[in-house]
């Protein structure tokens, strides 16, 4: 069934206090007889100003961010007020409180938009973080300092200390160790990182990867860093300046943007495996989190990052979802009067071939059911639930 849900707004308040109305539950519906399982949402009346889905835990619902209460500054850690629809497409007005934010069962459905609210003071100082599959366990980078024991800008390249702490966050919340980690900073940005658990060989350990060129792996019993690598192949001085070259790039041959470097990441814990989309260019790079760290998959490898037309390309980005598929959403960047690309791809993990994909700018925030039946995104201001039919299938 096609559904076409219009509901009322109503904002409440000087502060900002407001609430969804019911009367989206009562929406006129109209079918496409050509289409009867493409749900379609008008979105127009919620006016949201972010383009953030997540599919419930249980398949059945979907959560639509509309905008952020402002409480920190940071985006990666404000609180997000959310519309959700069944996938049917009819608002649940139960789903949040009198802000919008999630609350009840649904917070437990929706864990990662949830967490913000749920875990606000973990978070707090925290300039890298990341919580179990159950969200039971959270591990936090606090306190950056430089060699010498002074404090240390967090994002600013250098080498630095970091206080790592593993907290159980159920019940009272307990911090179960504090660790100093060691890590040299290429740059990369502490809260576009990931921070994820995972099991090998029977022991237990953390991920840790930051946009940039480096990751980690952590010991979950005492926080000592086990592993450092890199993400793949780092071109060397010789394979930048040839690469130049052979784009016809007026760029410096050490210009950092002729080498790979992550500005997107994405953990499989299941398979251990850590999909790092590239800042400059189309690359997607797939990398295993555990010895020899082998790169598994890339895709879009010896493009040029610059498209003559339209200006220069990176990776938004990845997302594991759905079991087995990875999500690439890339950007090109407009020139004068030329607009800008947003395509969008999923790859089968286990071919790693493209299984569907877009190429518009009409589309935002593709996102898979975690069974992998149902895919979503917002195009022109309508929301879109669907079957997912990846080709071949």
């Amino acid at each position: 069934m096609v559904v076409l849900a219009a509901v009322a707004l109503a904002v409440l308040g000087a502060l900002g206090g407001w609430s969804v109305t019911a009367a989206g539950e009562e929406a006129a519906t109209k079918a496409d007889k050509k289409a009867p399982d493409q749900v379609r949402v008008d979105l127009s009346p919620y006016r949201p100003q972010y383009d953030t889905l997540e599919f419930s835990q249980d398949n059945k619902y979907v959560c639509v961010w509309l905008r952020l209460r402002s409480v920190t500054g940071d985006y990666n850690k404000e609180p997000a007020r959310v519309v959700v629809f069944d996938v049917a497409g009819r608002a649940v007005s139960e789903a949040v409180d009198a802000e919008g934010f999630l609350q009840g069962r649904f917070a437990d459905l929706f864990p990662r938009t949830s967490w913000r609210t749920r875990f606000a003071e973990f978070i707090k100082d925290a300039y890298g973080w990341g919580f179990s599959r159950d969200f039971k366990m959270g591990l936090r980078f606090v306190n950056p300092r430089n060699l010498d024991g002074t404090p240390a800008a967090p994002n600013y390249p250098s080498t630095k200390t970091w206080s790592a702490e593993l907290w159980r966050l159920d019940g009272e919340g307990k911090r179960l160790w504090a660790s100093d980690v060691e890590m040299f900073q290429t740059g990369g940005c502490m809260e576009s990182g990931v921070v994820d658990f995972f099991q090998w060989q029977g022991k237990e350990y953390v991920l840790f990867a930051f946009s940039g060129q480096e990751g980690y792996v952590l010991s979950r019993e005492d926080g000592k860093v086990v592993e450092e690598f890199t993400y793949g192949h780092i071109e060397t001085t010789e394979e930048m300046a040839a690469n130049k070259n052979k784009w016809h790039l007026g760029l410096d041959d050490s210009d950092p943007s002729l080498r790979f470097r992550a500005s997107a990441l994405s953990f499989d814990p299941c398979r251990r495996l850590l999909a790092c989309g590239g800042s400059n260019g189309r690359r997607v790079r797939v990398v295993s989190a555990v010895p020899p760290h082998e790169t598994v998959f890339e895709a879009h490898t010896g493009e040029s990052p610059f498209n003559w037309w339209r200006g220069w390309w990176s990776v938004r980005r990845v997302e594991f979802a759905g079991g087995k598929y990875l999500i690439a959403d890339y950007d090109c960047a407009g020139r004068i009067g030329l607009g800008t690309l947003e395509p969008t791809e999923i790859f089968d993990v286990e071919t790693w071939k493209v299984v569907w994909s877009k190429d518009s700018l009409d589309i935002r925030r593709v996102s898979l059911s975690p069974d992998g039946k149902l895919i979503a995104f917002i195009e022109k201001g309508i929301l879109k639930i669907e079957p997912f039919r990846p080709s071949g299938k």
